[in-house]
């Protein structure tokens, strides 16, 4: 299975409350550059996304540029458990996790390093590529990294 780990372009600062952050013009341009990247790079099967507005745009952005579904995953929303989030897959295909840092570092660690505290930083728009034979902690091999 390969897990591209994305956390959601460049948002708005002001909204009625966090959750509510749109994407700027900028946030657009970051998700759209790296969906065509991801486009001629791997075949996607779905996009998972966090709940909030700016991760869900970022989804949408994605999910029409690699043709495939789009879900809403509230374990992917700001200060979920990263760590419960990954005993969550199985399969061989390839899906996109929108999230929000720090749980794209989280993530990231967990998978390649066994470690929440492992993780690299992720810009705005910026997607991680990790391919785990079998998903687990440690168990994943950091292939692509896609910085907009």
């Amino acid at each position: 299975m390969k897990f591209v780990i994305m956390r959601h372009g460049q948002a708005e600062y002001y909204a009625p409350s966090d959750a509510e952050r749109p994407l700027t013009e900028q946030g657009k341009d970051e998700v759209l550059r790296t969906a065509r990247m991801l486009h001629n790079r791997y075949s996607v099967a779905n996009v998972l996304t966090s709940p909030y507005l700016r991760a869900k745009q970022t989804a949408d952005h994605l999910a029409s540029e690699l043709n495939c579904p789009i879900r809403t995953v509230n374990e992917l929303a700001p200060g979920s458990d990263a760590v419960a989030l990954i005993h969550q897959f199985s399969g061989t295909e390839t899906v996109v996790l929108v999230s929000h840092m720090p749980l794209v570092s989280k993530l990231t660690g967990l998978l390649c390093e066994g470690s929440a505290n492992a993780g690299p930083s992720f810009r705005t728009g910026a997607a991680a590529v990790i391919d785990c034979e079998t998903i687990g902690m440690g168990t994943g091999q950091l292939i692509d990294v896609i910085d907009s």
